[in-house]
């Protein structure tokens, strides 16, 4: 088995998948094969936006199978081997990235505050205007798609949603047929009791990572700073860029270390711990003056 492949897509706030395939191969004539299949099964299958992986093989089997889609990425333009060899385009796509966590009304304007970073540098202008372009032409019509802005489950990404729930089923990279099978009816068994708890209008919550709570406290801090006017917009960006920095890095190809990762997980919880000692200092301060 060369890979699960995946088909999501989004209603409302929830991701559904519409199939999941056991990918014998990664060939274009083995991606075509399936979507033959779903449009033979779904005749009226017609979408006209498709998000993919940089895959060439899964991008043409779907230009080929649906010529009327949208396709674009950001190797395309060639942006990969610019943001591997300088940091400052890097944090600019990062920063483009970020851009959902402003409110809809501010996002193009915080895209031009970032465009007017990338004149000022005076050397990446002429490479970097496609992907502003881009978000002129594509995603701007789509703003209210797009923003993520004070959202609780801050994404709009859906296939990374749902690979990151398969990946918490699944016990290992490559499983054998029972354990993906038990994986598959575990999901199965958390959409229906998500159904349920939707219908009794309860909320619906996952368990949260450390770096999760670090990151909302990140962004939250900075939401706080924008609305008091201490940031422009630009800043604004850059500082929870750091939130989708690993997404942008691998979506470009490169590769995140893990000790990027670590540090952060070092800083967070000395954070913590400082907090908590001065925390104590205050208290005991006070208990001497009440005394």
């Amino acid at each position: 088995m060369a890979q699960i492949w995946n088909i999501v897509t989004k209603f409302v706030d929830n991701i559904i998948c519409l199939v999941r395939v056991l990918m014998s191969s990664r060939t274009i004539p083995a991606y075509r094969a399936v979507l033959a299949h779903l449009k033979a099964l779904c005749p009226n299958l017609a979408p006209m936006i498709v998000h993919c992986d940089f895959e060439v093989a899964e991008i043409s089997a779907w230009r080929l199978e649906f010529p009327q889609a949208f396709g674009s990425t950001a190797k395309d333009e060639g942006l990969a081997p610019l943001a591997k060899e300088n940091e400052f385009v890097l944090s600019t796509i990062a920063a483009l990235c970020a851009v959902p966590m402003l409110p809809k009304n501010l996002m193009w304007a915080g895209v031009l505050e970032i465009w007017n970073e990338v004149e000022t540098n005076g050397y990446w202008h002429v490479q970097m205007w496609p992907i502003f372009e881009h978000f002129e032409r594509y995603w701007l019509p789509r703003r209210d798609e797009l923003c993520v802005f004070n959202a609780p489950s801050r994404t709009n990404n859906c296939s990374e949603s749902d690979n990151r729930a398969i990946a918490t089923m699944l016990p290992q990279n490559r499983p054998n047929c029972w354990h993906l099978i038990g994986g598959f009816k575990q999901l199965e068994h958390i959409a229906m009791c998500d159904r349920t708890a939707l219908q009794r209008l309860q909320p619906v919550t996952g368990g949260r990572k450390w770096k999760t709570a670090f990151n909302d406290s990140t962004v939250e801090r900075a939401v706080r700073m924008l609305r008091e006017r201490q940031i422009t917009l630009a800043q604004y960006l850059h500082r929870v860029s750091h939130v989708v920095m690993a997404g942008a890095k691998q979506g470009l190809g490169i590769r995140v270390k893990d000790q990027e990762e670590n540090k952060l997980f070092v800083l967070y919880f000395s954070m913590l711990l400082i907090i908590h000692l001065l925390s104590s200092v205050i208290a005991c301060a006070v208990l001497e003056n009440t005394s």
